[in-house]
């Protein structure tokens, strides 16, 4: 199975067995990060972590693959990422994409 484009190269396309999984978006035309996906979204400031629930102000305790692990205040989200503050006072976008991929893990720190 392929696509053709104009220049007569063909694209490969994996195929599986299951049906294909209709595309779908959430209010801001976002195809890649809709409430259809229930790992991770966005929804309005605040973002849904496999269950759980991030809004601005949560104490969080990040594991970055890269980094380590640090503690952060949840700021906002916006189509594609998370904001998170540092206690130095610095901000980390967190892609969505990567949290899902498992490059960055987040959850709610106890008090």
């Amino acid at each position: 199975m392929g696509i053709t484009r104009d220049d007569d190269q063909t694209l490969a396309l994996s195929s599986s067995s299951s049906s294909p999984r209709p595309i779908t978006s959430d209010s801001n035309n976002n195809p890649f990060f809709s409430q259809e996906d229930p790992d991770v979204y966005c929804s309005g400031d605040q973002l849904v972590y496999y269950g759980q629930i991030f809004k601005k102000g949560d104490l969080v305790l990040v594991s970055d693959s890269t980094s380590g692990r640090y503690t952060a205040k949840f700021l906002t989200t916006f189509d594609t990422e998370a904001v998170i503050q540092r206690p130095d006072g610095s901000r980390t976008k967190l892609q969505l994409n990567l949290l899902k991929e498992g490059k960055y893990q987040i959850q709610l720190k106890e008090t």
